[in-house]
This record gives C-alpha cells, sequence and structure tokens, in this order.
C-alpha cells in the first residue's frame, strides 16, 4: 500500500490496548491537505455515499480507512477493501473484527481475532466543553451518572462526562452490528469509572439477546491520547 506522505496524516502508531488482545492503530489527519486523489493513492474505494460529502467528511472517512487499512497488513492482510455495511459499518475480513473512529483531527482503528472477540466498539472525543455539555447532558447522562461525576473534582467533571459519554457511543458501536436496531444512551448505566485502571463498570438497562443481558454487569476501558482527547472501548470476548 502506498504511503499518504506527511501532509493529510502525521505519523501512524499501532498500540497494543492494556489488558486486551485488541491492537489499535491511529494516526493525525489535516483536511485541509484532502484531495479525492489520495483514495487512488491509498488504494482505497471511494464509496458514492461520499461523492457529494463535503471536504471534512470525506477527510474523515478516508483517515479512518487509511488506519484500518494499516492495521490489516500488520496482521499480513492486503488488498481488502473495509466496505459500509447495511447499517453503516464498516466490514472486516473473515476472522477479524474491528471499529473505526475520529475526532476532527485524529482517527483511530482498532482489530482483533474472532477466535478472542466477537465485537468491538471504540470512540474517540475531545473533551466535551460546557455549552456542549448545557445542550446533550439530557438525552446522554441519567441523574445517577450526573451524581457520580459530580461527587469527583470539580476539575474533572466534564472529562467524565465526556468519558461517560464516549463509553456510551463504544457500546452502541459494539453492539449495533449484531442487534440490528437502533437504541438510545439510556441502554446503560454507568456505575463506577476506575481511574487507576482506566475502566468503566455499568449496567445494562437493556436486553440485547445472544449479545448482552439485561441487568448485567459490563466493563469498558479508556486510554487518553492527549492532554485534551480520551478513547474509549466496550469488547464482547468470544465465548469458548
Amino acid at each position: 500500500m502506498k504511503e499518504l506522505g506527511t501532509f493529510f496524516t502525521g505519523e501512524f502508531e499501532t498500540i497494543n490496548f492494556p489488558s486486551t488482545k485488541i491492537l489499535l492503530g491511529k494516526s493525525g489527519f489535516d483536511k485541509s491537505y484532502y484531495r479525492d486523489e489520495l483514495f487512488r493513492i491509498c488504494e482505497i474505494k471511494f464509496p458514492h455515499a461520499l461523492v457529494n460529502a463535503v471536504v471534512k467528511r470525506k477527510s474523515e472517512f478516508l483517515a479512518g480507512r487509511y488506519c484500518a487499512k494499516r492495521l490489516l497488513k500488520n496482521f499480513g492482510i492486503y488488498n481488502f477493501q473495509i466496505d459500509i455495511a447495511k447499517g453503516r459499518q464498516p466490514t472486516w475480513p473473515a476472522g477479524y473484527v474491528g471499529s473505526i473512529t475520529h475526532s476532527d483531527r485524529l482517527a483511530v482503528a482498532a482489530l482483533a481475532s474472532t477466535q478472542n472477540y466477537q465485537a468491538i466498539g471504540i470512540d474517540v472525543e475531545p473533551i466535551i466543553d460546557q455549552e456542549s455539555y448545557q445542550q446533550i447532558k439530557t438525552a446522554t447522562t441519567s441523574v445517577s451518572e450526573i451524581f457520580l461525576i459530580a461527587n469527583t473534582c470539580k476539575n474533572t467533571f466534564l472529562r467524565d462526562f465526556t468519558l461517560i459519554f464516549s463509553l456510551k457511543e463504544s457500546f452502541f458501536k459494539a453492539i449495533y452490528p449484531s442487534f440490528g436496531d437502533y437504541f438510545d444512551f439510556s441502554a446503560i448505566e454507568i456505575q463506577h469509572i476506575e481511574h487507576e485502571n482506566q475502566e468503566f463498570y455499568f449496567l445494562v438497562k437493556q436486553n440485547f439477546p445472544g449479545i448482552v443481558n439485561k441487568n448485567s454487569i459490563q466493563k469498558g476501558y479508556y486510554i487518553q491520547l492527549d492532554t485534551q482527547t480520551y478513547l474509549t472501548m466496550f469488547s464482547i470476548k468470544t465465548s469458548k
């Protein structure tokens, strides 16, 4: 695979996600350097769905697929086109499962063997500001979740709100491909954030048959990518 160079994307970096067998690949990108030709250069299929898309959307899509393709290469898989499935999630080669996420300047992909995981969801988020928090808090968090993070240091409230919001996005991305139907953020409720180990514990309040059970306690993870950006992850291990 040809490289995009050092203008549109930054240096590609792989990360072994702590306490898992999941490999992450990340790269910064700058949409001001985007051009349609980069799809051809990188040997990534330009999807029909992006024909009329704005540059921001094209840039995010390309950067995410670029990271995913670099990860596949690490597993010895070349020339696989990551298409868009019916539910708009990315497709993966047989024997692998993954997830793609991006902010407006950073793209991250995750990949693992289906021998170890049946589902993965990741989400990257810059710390949400006060104005955005006021706009989305009611739709994304419960009263008990707000109470949970309000009891922590005032200076970390927006960070912890961002982590809760992001984990719920990761949960959705892990569950939706198998569940096949939309659900809202009230499907789970965060019970505890263990910052020392960068873990979440949350209650599943909706039944997802054959995937995760209602009233079960599940665990998610997070890592800090830079001073203002966090990545969360939820995965489901393959039954042995």
